[in-house]
């Protein structure tokens, strides 16, 4: 019996350290065999932009730029690809995620399964034009064989649908095994972004500048005569009838902060009445005489809007012309934004068109504008404004009378201290004594490396004119390349 018992125990000794050297192959890094790699997409390195607020450091991309629909995963050695899994959903997660020195606190996360472990190039195209079908990535056999796929269009408008379906490319080479079975690839958009100011910075001078009034839902018609309003006038842009008490006393201190046409306000005995206003419905305008460009139309020829996954620098594709306007007005009819997408290369040639007027024409803001009606007694401030008499740059005007104990007798004008109105494009010839004939000149957008793929770029075109002659000429000032983002979200 003794006997017996010393043999069990031997056996089951045995048993005890056979299993326990399997369980230490099985952890052992780097031994042969398959798992589920899970990947982090991060795409906050995509773009980057100057803070427009400082004209220095950086703002992230925004929330469409950032967004992955789609992806194709590919394992590449020895330039083979080995695997490759299409994603129609990757799943958006929350960080912070690490890697290195980099910190994100928003990705994208597949799991590619059953993968033999090994070392790999893992490659990474988010938002493909095609689906899981797609012949290009189903039948690649190398590197060099993605690398060389063609994404985008032969248009722009399907090259570049909307922020939210920019393809973004990324690579990272990994060690896959049972204990490193996660890496994070931070993807390249594969898409320049430009902001083009326009500046049209032609000769003219200021003849004259006045408010037009609009009754409560109505701006087909405007209320009283050279921006100036009687006692019945000042009821209909109210909506409500006034009488002597509506009158707010007041006096300089009180408006300080209000203007007429940017100049300050005083009245002659330190005093006066006003009635206030929120929100009216105005249009301001001002008068100019000289040079003006009507019906400006911008071209940019030859954006690229196909490109190789590899992202190259220099072979073009099909570039047909980029010919949607998308000006956007900065406060001034002389001032434009236009922002578009183009695939990496090395300059851009654009088209300045329209039609050059030499005469007087107006400018008109429209929104609403809040502040007192107070009396401009014979409307001596306000006409002479009108036909162009100025006070000095930072000048004020001086409102004498007050009220005279009588509002019928009141000629009323809106001063004002907030003001929301937006700018019609439109130029308004001010007479018919205009000249006007046909405007065109082209340039070249040159950054200094060129587009590059991932890059955000600022640049500014500066239309002039002469004093005398009104020559046209162009200036551009250099490109600015704000250079890709290293890190996500901090």
């Amino acid at each position: 019996m003794k006997t017996k018992n010393i043999f069990l125990t031997a056996i089951s000794a045995l048993f005890i350290f056979a299993a326990c050297t399997e369980e230490k192959i099985i952890d052992e890094p780097g031994v042969s065999g398959k798992g589920d790699l899970v990947i982090e997409l991060s795409p906050s390195s995509v773009i980057t932009k100057a803070d427009p607020t400082t004209n220095s450091g950086y703002q992230y991309a925004t929330e469409e730029e950032l967004t992955v629909n789609n992806c194709w995963i590919f394992a590449v050695q020895d330039n083979t690809i080995k695997a490759r899994q299409y994603f129609s959903s990757p799943t958006q997660t929350t960080g912070p995620y690490e890697d290195k020195d980099d910190t994100y606190t928003k990705g994208y996360q597949v799991t590619l399964n059953g993968l033999n472990y090994g070392t790999y190039d893992f490659w990474v195209v988010a938002n493909p034009t095609g689906g899981a079908d797609d012949s290009r990535y189903t039948t690649c056999v190398d590197l060099d064989d993605l690398k060389k796929i063609i994404e985008g269009s032969t248009t722009y408008n399907d090259a570049f649908p909307n922020p939210s379906q920019l393809i973004k490319v990324g690579n990272k080479e990994s060690e896959f095994d049972r204990a490193n079975n996660k890496i994070i690839v931070p993807l390249t958009q594969l898409a320049a972004r430009v902001q083009l100011k326009i500046e049209i910075d032609l000769k003219w001078d200021k003849t004259g500048s006045y408010y037009e009034y609009f009754a409560p839902g109505s701006e087909d018609s405007s209320v009283g005569d050279n921006g100036l309003l009687d006692k019945r006038g000042l009821e209909q842009v109210l909506g409500k009838s006034v009488n002597n008490s509506d009158g707010v006393a007041l006096k300089d201190i009180d408006v300080e902060d209000y203007t007429y046409f940017g100049y300050g306000i005083k009245f002659e005995n330190g005093n006066s009445k006003g009635i206030s206003v929120e929100n009216l419905n105005v249009k301001k305008i001002t008068v100019y005489e000289g040079y003006a460009l009507k019906d400006l139309n911008f071209v940019i020829n030859n954006i690229r809007v196909n490109s190789l996954i590899g992202l190259p620098q220099v072979t073009d594709y099909v570039t047909p012309s980029y010919d949607r306007v998308t000006f956007k007005s900065e406060g001034s009819i002389v001032s434009y934004i236009c922002s578009f997408y183009t695939y990496g290369k090395d300059c851009l040639d654009v088209d300045l068109e329209g039609t050059l007027l030499n005469g007087q024409f107006r400018e008109e803001q429209k929104g609403t504008s809040s502040g007192y009606f107070i009396n401009d007694a014979n409307g001596t401030n306000t006409n002479n404004i009108k036909n162009g008499i100025y006070p000095e740059a930072g000048g004020t005007l001086t409102f004498v009378n007050g009220w005279q104990g009588n509002i019928d007798n009141c000629k009323f004008v809106l001063i004002t201290n907030k003001e929301d109105l937006a700018l019609d494009d439109e130029v308004v010839p001010a007479g018919g004594d205009y000249k006007e004939q046909s405007y065109k000149q082209s340039a070249q957008l040159i950054p200094k490396d060129g587009f590059v793929n991932g890059h955000y770029y600022e640049g500014t075109i500066r239309i002039q004119s002469a004093p005398v002659s009104g020559q046209m000429t162009v200036e551009i000032d250099p490109f600015k390349d704000f250079g890709p983002i290293d890190f996500g979200f901090n």
